[in-house]
């Protein structure tokens, strides 16, 4: 009675003719090549573009926020007053020929934020300074700030019909 013989060297099942015979490849083995595929590079909407903008009629808020942030802490008692810009997602390429840092050519970082999809409303604030440095890595470069003094709060917000 006929069976079959799998070689794991040839990746194959071949047909066993009698007891005694010896197994013989139906196929020969092939290699296919791998595809290479390359990798489509991850767009994230990790930017915001501000602009200034003019309210009609103005909405004349006046109010006091308490802000708190892991890198500050409790800022109590921030003054909030009129809108200062409307800001939209995006994403931005960067034109390495035209850019430079102190007349350098410019190695962008793998800074990458996360993905974005509100507008936001930016308000104008008054709160006490906050007296600390920190160093600070973007795409461009790293650089170290000092003397923090907070000027605007922007809060999420949504287009209307």
């Amino acid at each position: 009675m006929p069976g079959f013989f799998c070689d794991p060297a040839i990746c194959d099942c071949v047909p066993i003719v009698g007891p005694t015979s010896t197994p013989t490849p139906t196929a020969t083995p092939t290699t296919t090549p791998t595809p290479t595929v390359t990798p489509t590079p991850v767009v994230v909407v990790d930017h915001l573009k501000c602009y200034k903008v003019k309210e009609i009629p103005p909405v004349k808020l006046q109010g006091i926020v308490d802000l708190d942030s892991p890198q500050f802490g409790l800022e109590p008692g921030c003054r909030i007053k009129r809108v200062t810009k409307f800001c939209v997602p995006v994403t931005k390429t960067v034109d390495l020929t035209q850019t430079t840092i102190n007349k350098q050519p410019v190695t962008l970082m793998p800074v990458i934020g996360q993905a974005l999809v509100d507008d936001y409303i930016c308000y104008k604030i008054k709160c006490q300074k906050v007296d600390i440095a920190a160093n600070v890595t973007d795409q461009f470069a790293t650089r170290t700030f000092v003397k923090f003094n907070a000027q605007e709060l922007c809060v999420p917000a949504r287009k209307v019909p």
